[in-house]
């Protein structure tokens, strides 16, 4: 967890986005839990093996998003998700979630599980992702603009000035 916050912010360069992009994961991995208990899906050696997969999964949905918002001239959640990069997480995601899905064929019960499992937490990752992140990366980003545009009073005395 300590090598992936870390990653994370060496790729994003800000702790609170190096924490809004692990989000996502920390979400998906909650939800998961959740799933699993009410779809009485246990752990065993299978699925287990399969389950680091989601941690990558989950902090590159991150990564992305964040990314793209704070680079993005118009940051709105709509822009977010509906251009390239969130279509681009969805994409990925849902790809990712037929080849774990294509293992729930498999007769043998580890096969199917690790493939219920991974499919589960690939879903809770997206849903974070799409759903949650964008809406809490539109709020830290207008506090931060509310704050950034409003002009010191002898910044407003000088472009008052320069305007007549």
């Amino acid at each position: 967890l300590l090598a992936v916050l870390l990653v994370t912010f060496l790729a994003l360069r800000r702790v609170g986005d190096a924490l809004f992009a692990v989000l996502p994961l920390g979400l998906g991995m909650v939800w998961t839990a959740g799933l699993m208990w009410l779809w009485d899906l246990q752990f065993n050696l299978a699925n287990m093996v399969a389950a680091p997969l989601i941690i990558g999964i989950g902090v590159e949905n991150g990564i992305h998003l964040v990314h793209r918002f704070r680079e993005g001239e118009d940051s709105t959640v709509a822009n977010l998700i509906a251009g390239s990069t969130g279509q681009a997480v969805v994409l990925f995601s849902l790809t990712t979630m037929v080849g774990f899905g294509s293992l729930m064929v498999a007769k043998y019960y580890g096969i199917f599980s690790m493939g219920l499992l991974l499919t589960l937490a690939v879903a809770s990752v997206l849903v974070a992702s799409i759903v949650v992140l964008p809406l809490l990366l539109y709020r830290s980003g207008k506090t931060d603009q509310a704050v950034t545009s409003v002009p010191a009073p002898a910044e407003a005395d000088e472009e008052f000035s320069v305007r007549r």
